[in-house]
This record gives structure tokens, C-alpha cells and sequence, in this order.
């Protein structure tokens, strides 16, 4: 026999099985019938901002005041005195005020009771930003279906409308009344037109806009908007170039950013509009103010139709979700960042028409050690962008839809630096992925693929392309 304890099976020496379980992602804690801590692994530790060694033989009452009048300590409770397993997601405050979402899982033991816990907080704030983006999409394909409708209905009122003031005359008693009633339909008009923004269903008549010049025509306008009390201020960049949308939706966005930006400063102050181009195909365009600014819980919901922060009558809440809808239409996305009392700055990114094309030879490799998700259903996108991408020193995830991207992001130890991804998954679209990753990763890139995209299948193009998504930044 080849016993090597000499005493029967061999057995892991306890600081050995100790610092096993301080390796463990979960939290693992183990607590007695009065509530005093026996066992504390270094996650668990990192879940209540604290140590083991400020834990261990102190009772929970002590170390989280006031949890006895809350139902994560009912639910412990039971599980404590009832000896019955429980399993439960739970929202956990901590003293500063701040949330963190726990996955528990409570056994009864004979020294008290396990708990088992996971730090779901980032997935729960994925998945309800999903859930808002997806509702945002419904609502605006809604608004759509009903502003189109509606927008018949209000073309056949104005046409009859001008047949009565025709037959009417100015001298009639019912002539202003009449005057009245086309007004109203012009007012409806003007807010159809941005529903149909909104779900970008509005019929547009794409131009070639030079940003530079069309914004320099816009300042006097804007400056009557802004009022005395605000300075509007443009710093144009060089050979800015061109865009491919139409002027009167590009004229729409600017204002409207611009006059949220009057109304986040009551008592004046300055609005700054930059322009400039990026990476190579791209343009830039910034409004910032320095008023108010936004909380985080603001900026989440602020491109959502009829969300308004200003009161009664001041607002219908559909202006920024307009300018979202404006921008997709046209290719190009907007975000927002914003600190309370420090002010807030919205960018709008636009494709660019007069872009160079990407050179068709690359003259030396490309190579990058950044890590590349790649979010496509075509199999052959994937393998070939797999291939390319590691051959030329880069990490690479791979997803058939956005919810394995989600899910990888999720589950991923390291930072994923650009998002490739075609304008349509299976289960949402390229752009809707990029939003709901982007809120977690605020220094990710974005690389849209079209259906018919030269890059998708063209390793040299590929590779020159995601090196310059990342050499622009």
C-alpha cells in the first residue's frame, strides 16, 4: 500500500482548502444561530465593502446596522430557524446609500447558515437597459403607425380648411374662427412630423449638407433662440466635410439641443457647438452647456419619448427622441454625458460623405493585441473575422445575436475595446446592441458592417479598418 497521510484518505490541510474558496467568484459565508460570522471568503468580504478580518466573530447587526428591519434578513431568518433552503435575487443598500443586486442562495448547516452569493448588479443593469431600448423601439414603430394615420386625417382637415376660407371670405363672421382651425392643423402637423422622426418612418429628402457652412448660416437663428442672457459660441473644425442627410433634420437637431441647453441654464451662461471630423469616415458634432446637468438615472431615460424634466406645458418630451430617431435615419448615433451642476454635452456622430474609401492594399500588417467582439448571424463573417483578427495578434469573442454578445460582455474578465457588428441580428439591431453595451463600457468602439460590405469578407480591408477605429481614438 502507498499511503501517503498513513491515517487513510488524503485530505487538503485547511489554510490549503481556505485559500480554494478565497479563489471563488461567489461570496461564501457561514453564519451562527445568533447571527455571528464563522467563515468569510474574500468575495463574500468584497460584497459587503468590507475584509474578513472586520467580519469574522462580529454579528451582522453590528456590522450592518439596521438589516434586521430589512426582508433579506426575514428571508435569513426563515431559512435560519425553519432549516429550509431559500434561493432569492436580492437589491442590497448599503450604508452610503449605494445598490448592489446579489443572486443568494441560504442552506441551513449545523453551525447555523451558508450563504452562497453572485454580484449580478452589471447584468441587471444590462438587461433593464435592453429592456428600456426595446420598449423605445416599440413605442417609436407605434408612434409611427398612429402619426401616419393621424397625418392623413390632418391633410384632409387643412385641404377642406382652405376650400372653406376660399368660399368664406375674409369679411365672414366665421373667418377667424376658420384661421384658427388651419393654425392648429399646422401645429399638429409639426408634431406628427416628429413622431414620425421618432420612429424614423418620416419621408426625408437626403442632401449633401457641408456641416461647416450649413451650421455657420444656423448661428444667427440660434442666437435668437438662446436669448441675451446665453452666448452661443461655434468652433468649426478643419475639412469637416460633408453629410448625406436631409438639412431641415440637421437644422431640427442642432436647435433642439441647442434650446435644451438655454433651459439647463435659468440664470445664462455659454453654449458651445464644436464640429469636427473622426476616425475616417465620420463627423463630430458637440452642444455643450455648463448648467445644471443630469443625474445617471436622467441620462437613461432622456432619449425616451415623452420623457420630460421641465414642467407642465413646457415640454412635450419628444424633442431629444426626435433627434435620435433623425440621426439613425441617417446612419449616425447620439449620446450624452452629464455630471449635476457641472453641465452636460451631447455628440452626434454622422457618416460622412466626402470620406476617403479604405485603401484596397495595405501596404505593411496591421497588427493590434485589443480585444475585438464580433456580433454577426452569417457564419462565414465570424470564422473569416476570427481568423483574421487573431492571426494579427488581437483577442476575439464571436456572437450569432445580440444576446450572446450581451452575455459574453457580461462574462468577460477583461475590457472589450470594439464592438464589429452587422446593421441587423437576429434578435435586435447593431445599433440597439452598441447603446446597451456602451452604457457599461464607456470607452467601447463601434464598427458597423452593411449587409453588402466589402470589409466583412476582405481580411485586408477588415484589419485596416478596425486598426483605424482604434488609432482615431
Amino acid at each position: 500500500m502507498n499511503d501517503r497521510t498513513g491515517s487513510g484518505d488524503p485530505q487538503m490541510p485547511p489554510e490549503q482548502l481556505a485559500a480554494v474558496f478565497d479563489q471563488l467568484l461567489e461570496g461564501l459565508q457561514v453564519l451562527s444561530p445568533d447571527w455571528t460570522y464563522l467563515y468569510v471568503n474574500e468575495s463574500a468580504a468584497r460584497h459587503g465593502r468590507s475584509t474578513s478580518r472586520q467580519l469574522l466573530g462580529r454579528s451582522m447587526f453590528e456590522c450592518y446596522p439596521g438589516i434586521e428591519k430589512t426582508p433579506l434578513f426575514a428571508t435569513m431568518t426563515r431559512c435560519m430557524e425553519e432549516r429550509v433552503p431559500v434561493e432569492f435575487d436580492n437589491e442590497f443598500t448599503y450604508p452610503d446609500g449605494s445598490t448592489a443586486w446579489f443572486e443568494l442562495r441560504m442552506r441551513p448547516v449545523p453551525q447555523g447558515v451558508v450563504v452562497l452569493s453572485l454580484d449580478v448588479t452589471e447584468r441587471r443593469r444590462l438587461d433593464d437597459r435592453l429592456k428600456r431600448a426595446q420598449a423605445m423601439e416599440a413605442v417609436g414603430r407605434l408612434a409611427g403607425g398612429v402619426a401616419h394615420d393621424f397625418n392623413n386625417v390632418l391633410a384632409a382637415i387643412g385641404g377642406f380648411g382652405e376650400v372653406v376660407l376660399d368660399a368664406v371670405g375674409p369679411r365672414h363672421e366665421v373667418y377667424e374662427d376658420v384661421v384658427q382651425i388651419m393654425e392648429a392643423v399646422e401645429r399638429a402637423g409639426g408634431l406628427v412630423s416628429q413622431l414620425l422622426a421618432l420612429s424614423a418612418r418620416r419621408v426625408v429628402h437626403p442632401d449633401l449638407v457641408d456641416v461647416g457652412a450649413h451650421l455657420d448660416g444656423l448661428l444667427p437663428m440660434l442666437r435668437r433662440l438662446a436669448g441675451p442672457a446665453v452666448e452661443v459660441r461655434y468652433v468649426p473644425g478643419e475639412a469637416v466635410g460633408e453629410v448625406r442627410m436631409d438639412r431641415t433634420g440637421l437644422e431640427r437637431v442642432v436647435v433642439n439641443l441647442v434650446v435644451n441647453a438655454r433651459d439647463a441654464m435659468p440664470r445664462g451662461g455659454t453654449v458651445v457647438i464644436e464640429t469636427r471630423a473622426i476616425e475616417e469616415d465620420q463627423v463630430l458634432i458637440t452642444v455643450s452647456d455648463g448648467g445644471e446637468g443630469m443625474s445617471a438615472e436622467t441620462m437613461d431615460h432622456v432619449f425616451e419619448p415623452f420623457f420630460t424634466t421641465k414642467a407642465m406645458g413646457r415640454g412635450t418630451g419628444l424633442g431629444l427622441s426626435t433627434c435620435m430617431g433623425i440621426v439613425r435615419q441617417a446612419g449616425g448615433s447620439i449620446q450624452v454625458h452629464s455630471d449635476e451642476n457641472l453641465g452636460t454635452t451631447f455628440s452626434v456622430r454622422l457618416p460622412r460623405a466626402s470620406g476617403q474609401p479604405l485603401p484596397a492594399v495595405i501596404p505593411t500588417p496591421v497588427r493590434g493585441s485589443e480585444t475585438v467582439l464580433v456580433a454577426s448571424p452569417n457564419t462565414r463573417v465570424l470564422d473569416l473575422a476570427e481568423r483574421t483578427l487573431e492571426a494579427a495578434g488581437y483577442g476575439v469573442m464571436t456572437a450569432r445575436d445580440g444576446a450572446e454578445a450581451i452575455d459574453l460582455t457580461i462574462e468577460a474578465d477583461h475590457p472589450i475595446d470594439l464592438l464589429v457588428t452587422t446593421r441587423h441580428l437576429p434578435d435586435m439591431s447593431g445599433n440597439l446592441l452598441y447603446k446597451c453595451l456602451r452604457g457599461e463600457r464607456s470607452g467601447l468602439e463601434v464598427l458597423q458592417l452593411e449587409p453588402s460590405d466589402p470589409r466583412a469578407m476582405d481580411p485586408a480591408l477588415l484589419l485596416s479598418a478596425v486598426r483605424a477605429r482604434f488609432d482615431a481614438r
